[in-house]
Parts: C-alpha cells; structure tokens; sequence
C-alpha cells in the first residue's frame, strides 16, 4: 500500500526545517552575529569618573558575555532540535505499513490486510 502524500509532505518538511535549524544552529555557534563588545575603562583626573567609566565598561562587557553564552546555548538547542526533527522526518518516510496475515479456519482462506499501529485488535 502507497503511503499518503500528506505523510510524504510532513516527511519532507520535517526533514527541511531540521537541516535549516541545523544551519543556524551552526551560524550560532560559529559567532556569524557578532553584536557588542567588551568595554574598556579609562582614567579621568577626578576619582569619581574613573569609577564611573570602569563600573559602565564592566556592564557592558558582562552584557557583551551573557549574550555569547545563551547565543552558544541556544545554538546548541537549534542543533539538537534539527537532527531530532530530520531523524524523525526520515524514520516516518522510510516507515512500512504493518500487513497482518489473518488466517480465516472455516474458509481455508488467508487475508492480507494493511492497517495502521493504532487499527490493530487487542490479543
């Protein structure tokens, strides 16, 4: 029995977006978007805008941090979500359907039927 067009196309786009979340996890983790930098302090003649400088260039450069790491951690997301969906999407297309032979005592007839996991009678 033919599988369906609507399993082809779920299989085929499963497979799809796993490869595109597979690319942009990539992107992610390769740093393509760079965004911010670490900031730099300098030194004024009064205390006061030195300390103010050095507190606004750590700020901006543990930003510059946090942004690295959940960029890192969700490229690892889109990595792992990919390959799962192209794995899924592959399993689905190289899938059978089950064919249940029922032997029919009173006719000497065997019947073959092609049904669905969930169509099939309990022992």
């Amino acid at each position: 029995m033919k599988k369906s067009y609507a399993v082809i196309f779920f299989s085929i786009l499963l497979i799809i977006v796993g490869i595109v979340s597979i690319v942009f996890g990539i992107l992610m983790l390769t740093g393509y978007q760079e965004y911010g930098a670490t900031g730099e302090s300098a030194s004024f003649g009064a205390d006061f805008y030195t300390y103010v400088n050095r507190n606004a260039a750590r700020s901006a450069s543990n930003t510059y941090y946090i942004f690295k790491t959940l960029s890192k951690g969700f490229g690892y997301c889109l990595l792992i979500a990919g390959a799962s969906l192209m794995i899924f999407g592959c399993l689905k297309l190289a899938s059978k359907p089950q064919t249940i032979v029922i032997n029919n005592c009173e006719t000497n007839s065997v019947v073959q039927e092609t049904r669905k996991k969930d169509d099939l009678p309990e022992l």
